[in-house]
This record gives structure tokens, C-alpha cells and sequence, in this order.
């Protein structure tokens, strides 16, 4: 069976638009619809990576991508994306948004495509005005990660391990560092430069809408840099400090250097990603079976991350191990996770670890399948947006920033198909093939 290209673009916008409404209703406070709405959107992606030709993917319509971005934009006027603002300024925050979403697809309906540029170039400095704006209105956000982040920095600087040290005034997390090195190593720029660990993370969302822009080469496929920078809750993942925006930045650097021919910083960037978070490394086994990645980069890719990680390994193995691993395994289950985990849990039945982790390899099963061959780069981010979705999908402690990054690999794919992208691109990664 396979399902057309049309309606395929049809199922991956509207899986994203679910992922937005579902996911932001979700933070803070348990809505059922959520999970129902998060469901639905991970079902239509698993189904159309599992039927469709992904290198035959078509830009989106831009009366869809018009569409999705009014709906996604109107929806948040009506329950506003969590944040530590003051109620006057988050409404006034939320009305901009809106706003610059709104013109932005209004503009790339039309038929000129200056017109259309403008759209774009409309959506992403809204964006960036947006993200700039929430850092200078919530300069200190009362949530742990922003806590132990900005003072990690400070303990590396000092030549100090950040695993098993404690933490002033958070208001969660006080003790150990539950993220892996990386993500520290990346963050101390925006603290050092900027005076704020989020800085790192309006950079890493800005040098990923411009790698997604160069390589989406047709301007019909840039509707879906439109929609990434119209995600209404990207107010709340820099305000919160949620470190997603590094791992979208590593994971898309990889699939460009690969779709551009140098396999070699392909692997380092795809080291750089599984030392930065912990659930990156499902994703090797796709990559290890994407015949221009291979198991040999893949190997050299996780090598490198230990070798990133080995500086903590030696300092405190037991302090690693625990802040990065069994922390989560003892952590119970999060009340407000949108997730078929949560429903379990609210009709009294909690899921053995075994038939979660049965159904994680699924995915990362079908993820692989499909990426096996010479595909090109908006395929394989599609399989990678599988495997982390179907994850998230059963995982106890799945939350905003998870879903976002699922949501954004969608875009990513929609943008990189070679159908999109008009860039010659499946010849030339059918080339490389050999080189596994």
C-alpha cells in the first residue's frame, strides 16, 4: 500500500498542528484531550512513514500551511502557552504572536513569491523578536533547569564536575546535573556573552531555521520554515530553559553536512548530539542502518560521544551514572505528561517497563526499516521523528520540549524531501551509498 504524496503532506502538517495544540494545553496541568490529540498526531506520522515514498514527499499546499499556522496562532489566544510572565504581559506577548503568525500565512498564500519571502522573513523575526522579548520579561523563571543550568556553568568555569553538586534557590532539582556534559559545554556561551544560559538556546533555534531554509531549495518547501517559526510555544521552550533547540541544532548540522557531502563533521555533530541528551542515543541504530550514514559512522559517532563525556566519567563515574541514568529510572510517573503512559496510569493500570520498552524498539524498528537505503535527508528526518515519537508516546515523564522536537524533525522532513528540495539529492546520497 501506498499513500500518495498529497495526502501524505496533508497527515504530516496536521500531525505537527496536533503536536502544538495538544502539546501546549498540556503543560502544568493534566488535559485529557491532550493525550488523545498527541496520539492521533504520532498514528498519522508512524502511518505515513510506514506506506509512503518519502523521497516523493511534495511541499505542503500553501493554503494548508496558511491554515495550519492561523489555526495553531488562534488557538493560543484562548488558553496562552505556560509562562512565569505577569498575566498583562503574557497577553500582550500571546496577541503578538498571534499577529505575526497570522500575516506571515496570510503573505505566503499569495501567488508572489517576493511576497511570499516576506512571509517568511516576517514568521522568523516575529520568532526571534518573540523569544528576545520573553528572556527580557521573565529574566529569572522559577523552574529548576534554568537554576541548575546557568550555575553549572559557573562550577565548570571553576574547573569543578556539575554531576552530584547541589543547587541554590531551585526550585526543583537541588542536587546533580541530569542532562549530559554537553549541553553545559553549549550553554556557557549565552552565559558568558549574554549573561543567560537561554541565549544558547535562541542561537540554536535560529542557525536551525537557516540550515532548514538553505537546504529547503524551492520556495514552495520553505512553508514549512514558516510553520517552525510560528509554533506559538517557542515563547515557553526558551523561557523555561528547555534545552530541545541545542539537540534540533546538532541533529539537523548532521543531516546537512550529510546531504552536502562532508560525512566526516556529519559524524562529529551526531557525537555532539548524543553527549547533549540522553534520548538522542535511539536514534543511532537509524542511523547506523541510513545507508550514506552507516554502521561504521555511527560507531565513530558514538565513540566520540564518550570521548565528549570521558572528562566527567573519570571525575565521578557513580555522580554521572546517577544524575544521568537512575535518577530517571526511580523518578514516578509525571501527572501532567500527555502521553498513552499517563492514560494508563489515570485508569489505574501502570505499564511494566518491559511492554514500554517493546514498544520504543518498535518504533526504532520501523524507523530503521525505512531509513534503510540511499533515502534522502528529509526521509531520514521523518524516521527520526518516528523513533523519538513513538518513544515519547509511551514514556512516564514525556513533556513539552520532547513533543517540540518531534514536531520540528516533521517540518524538517517536509522541507528536505527531494520533491521539496529539487536538489538532486537522492543520486547524490546514492553515490555515497557505498561508503558505510
Amino acid at each position: 500500500m501506498r499513500l500518495r504524496p498529497r495526502l501524505a503532506d496533508l497527515a504530516l502538517v496536521w500531525a505537527w498542528a496536533l503536536l502544538v495544540v495538544g502539546n501546549e494545553r498540556s503543560v502544568g496541568i493534566l488535559w485529557i484531550p491532550s493525550i488523545l490529540l498527541v496520539t492521533l498526531a504520532v498514528a498519522l506520522l508512524v502511518g505515513v512513514v510506514a506506506v509512503t515514498n518519502l523521497d516523493g514527499l511534495a511541499p505542503p499546499p500553501r493554503l494548508l500551511v496558511t491554515v495550519a499556522a492561523i489555526t495553531v496562532s488562534l488557538l493560543t489566544l484562548g488558553h496562552p502557552v505556560y509562562s512565569y510572565a505577569a498575566p498583562d504581559d503574557l497577553r500582550r506577548l500571546t496577541h503578538f504572536v498571534c499577529l505575526y503568525a497570522v500575516v506571515a500565512a496570510v503573505l505566503w498564500l499569495l501567488s508572489s513569491g517576493r511576497v511570499q519571502r516576506g512571509g517568511v522573513a516576517l514568521a522568523a523575526i516575529g520568532a526571534l523578536v518573540a523569544v528576545v522579548a520573553v528572556i527580557a520579561l521573565v529574566p529569572e523563571p522559577r523552574i529548576d533547569v534554568w537554576y541548575f543550568l546557568s550555575q553549572a556553568v559557573d562550577v565548570t568555569l571553576h574547573a569543578h564536575d556539575m554531576y552530584g553538586h547541589g543547587w541554590v534557590n531551585s526550585p526543583g532539582i537541588a542536587q546533580g546535573y541530569t542532562y549530559l556534559p554537553m549541553t553545559d559545554v553549549a550553554v556557557t556561551g549565552g552565559k558568558e556573552l549574554g549573561g543567560d544560559v537561554r541565549w544558547a538556546m535562541v542561537a540554536a533555534l535560529v542557525l536551525s531555521g537557516v540550515l532548514m531554509t538553505l537546504a529547503a531549495r524551492r520556495q514552495a518547501s520553505k512553508g514549512a520554515v514558516l510553520l517552525y517559526a510560528v509554533t506559538p510555544g517557542l515563547i515557553a521552550l526558551v523561557e523555561q530553559s528547555w534545552t530541545e533547540p541545542l539537540l534540533l541544532l546538532w541533529l539537523v548540522a548532521a543531516l546537512f553536512c550529510v546531504d552536502r557531502g562532508h560525512l566526516g563533521w556529519a559524524v562529529v555533530f551526531l557525537a555532539v548530539a548524543c553527549a547533549t541528551k540522553q534520548h538522542a542515543l535511539l536514534l543511532l541504530p537509524v542511523f547506523a542502518m541510513w545507508r550514506p550514514f552507516g554502521l561504521r559512522r555511527t560507531a565513530a559517532a558514538a565513540a566520540g560521544a564518550v570521548v565528549l563525556c570521558m572528562p566527567w566519567l573519570i571525575a565521578d563515574l557513580s555522580a554521572f551514572w546517577h544524575d544521568t541514568v537512575s535518577y530517571f529510572l526511580h523518578l514516578p510517573p509525571r501527572a501532567d505528561a500527555p502521553t498513552l503512559f499517563t492514560a494508563a496510569v489515570e485508569a489505574g493500570w501502570t505499564p511494566p517497563r518491559v511492554i514500554v520498552g517493546i514498544v520504543v524498539l518498535g518504533g526504532i524498528g520501523l524507523a530503521a526499516w525505512k531509513a534503510h537505503g540511499p533515502v534522502g535527508t528529509g526521509a531520514m528526518a521523518l524516521c527520526c521523528a518516528v523513533a523519538l515519537g513513538v518513544a515519547d508516546l509511551v514514556n512516564q515523564q514525556t513533556f513539552y520540549n520532547q513533543w517540540w522536537l518531534v514536531g520540528s524533525l516533521v517540518l524538517v522532513g517536509l522541507a528536505w524531501s527531494p520533491a521539496s528540495s529539487g536538489s538532486g539529492q537522492h543520486s547524490r546520497l546514492t553515490e555515497r551509498a557505498g561508503g558505510r
